[in-house]
This record gives C-alpha cells, structure tokens and sequence, in this order.
C-alpha cells in the first residue's frame, strides 16, 4: 500500500511540473510574440533598403540608399555612407519599440504629431511602410510621441531613437580620404 501511495505522488508530481513547464513555455511564446508586435519594422533592419530622413528644422531630406551591400547617400548629396554610424541607425531602429500605445481624445496636435520633428520614411525588400511620425518629448524627456502615417494611435519611442535620426549629413558621410575597400 505504501508503494502504491508513493506511485501516486509520484505521478501527481511529475503531473504538476509538466503543466507548469508547459504553462511557462506559453507563457514565454507570448511575451515573444508580443515584442515582436511592438517593433517598429516587424521584418527586422536587415530588410530595409532606404530610409529617408525628413526634419522640419530642414528644407532638404537626407536619403540613404544600399546599392550592393552598401549604404550610399543619394540625398542631398550623392556618396558613400559612413557605414557604421548607418548600422547604429538601423540597430536602434530594429530595438526601437512601440510603447504605450493610446488613441488620443483631442486629436495628435498636443502631441507635435500635426507637424513631426521628424519623419521617416523606411522602405523594405517588401515594400514602403507607413511614414513614422515623431513629435514632441513626453514631459518626463525620456521619450517622445510618435505614429504611423495618418493611423490614429499614437505610442511612445525612446529618445535614443530620436537622437539617432538626428543624424546629419555630415555625420552620415563617409569620411574616409580614400574609400578603399581592403
């Protein structure tokens, strides 16, 4: 009988902890899917092939393009990207997150969204996405409102992000004497 009741136990115990690891790997596949969500370019920044930079401080958008692996400026001038400062734009794009996504009551003009700081216009392999929009810092300064084109949410994008896109031609070029590649 006491061989019997430790069965018992023993299957009863084997039968918790199987519901239990099966409820955390649930519970792990969703909060992936749930960032995946909140990414700003679902398919990742190894899919972009231009963004263009449009600044309302600026008359002239900055256009960067890959032709070939490489990134070039096609806009306002025509030359070589300084490579790695375009990968820490793309890197902090890919982090980027969709946070505190709301509806606004009043519309997005308290927001800066009517005219953006910044607009960024990011095309994949797949495609144009919607515009990002960003607009005025949240009042802690940490970050700043933001939407897809016209789309009524509006959500909230760190403000790493926001100095990244600040990036001038300047700092976009290459700067390289001779751009030799070894």
């Amino acid at each position: 009988m006491n061989a019997r009741k430790t069965i018992a136990i023993a299957v009863i115990l084997a039968l918790a902890i199987g519901a239990y690891l099966f409820d955390q790997g649930r519970r792990e596949r969703n909060e992936e899917t749930r960032l995946q969500e909140s990414r700003l370019v679902a398919a990742g920044s190894d899919s972009i092939v231009s963004l263009q930079l449009e600044r309302r401080t600026s008359d002239e958008p900055i256009h960067l393009e890959k032709i070939d692996d490489r990134w070039r400026l096609t806009q306002p001038v025509a030359d070589g990207a300084d490579e790695q400062t375009v990968r820490d734009l793309l890197r902090q794009i890919d982090q980027a997150r969709r946070q505190t996504p709301f509806v606004p009551r009043g519309g997005v003009a308290e927001y800066g969204l009517d005219e953006p700081t910044v607009t960024v216009r990011i095309t994949t392999v797949d495609g144009e996405l919607p515009p990002l929009h960003i607009g005025d810092r949240t009042p802690d300064d940490t970050a700043s409102y933001a939407r897809f084109g016209d789309d009524r949410e509006v959500f909230v994008v760190d403000r790493s992000l926001v100095r990244v896109l600040g990036s001038t031609v300047l700092q976009l070029r290459d700067k390289r004497l001779l751009p030799v590649d070894i």
